[in-house]
């Protein structure tokens, strides 16, 4: 992994940074993008070689507001969008996320369900009475009817 630097001397990305398994280089208008295997694909540059964009930046959050408020969508859909447009984030999820939580509208669509209470018992619920004073009984239960005769015998169903 090199690329070249004001001064034309090739540099190396060391392997305990974060940046090594994105192959980062440098492109002629000095803008650090992301490398990779696929410089071959017929896709457009900026989606074979994003911008890389470092967390926690102003930028990032200018470009995750803007994405995120095209549809008001997810956290997977934005930062697709993202991608898709030629931006890498570093710490992408994370400040799409942060994106997500600061959003009103968001929290207004996706705020919890309200419940509903229960209401008190009636009167003639709550009273003691002896066992068996107010019997119920199903009448329209599931009736086994005899669908079919099978070489082992009748095959039942519940109706």
């Amino acid at each position: 992994m090199r690329w070249i630097s004001e001064s034309n001397k090739p540099e190396t990305v060391k392997k305990s940074s974060k940046l090594y398994h994105l192959d980062p280089f440098v492109d002629d208008s000095g803008v650090l993008r992301v490398g990779g295997r696929l410089r071959r694909a017929t896709l457009e540059f900026g989606e074979k070689h994003p911008v890389l964009i470092p967390k926690k930046n102003h930028v990032a959050d200018l470009i995750t507001r803007h994405y995120h408020r095209q549809a008001h969508q997810g956290r997977q859909i934005t930062h697709g969008a993202i991608r898709q447009a030629g931006f890498w984030l570093i710490g992408g999820h994370n400040t799409v996320t942060r994106e997500l939580n600061k959003c009103v509208t968001c929290k207004k669509l996706r705020g919890p369900m309200i419940e509903q209470r229960m209401a008190d018992l009636p009167a003639n619920r709550t009273e003691v009475t002896p066992p068996f004073t107010n019997v119920g009984f199903d009448v329209f239960g599931p009736w086994k009817i005899r669908s079919r005769k099978t070489c082992g015998g009748a095959a039942n169903a519940k109706h």
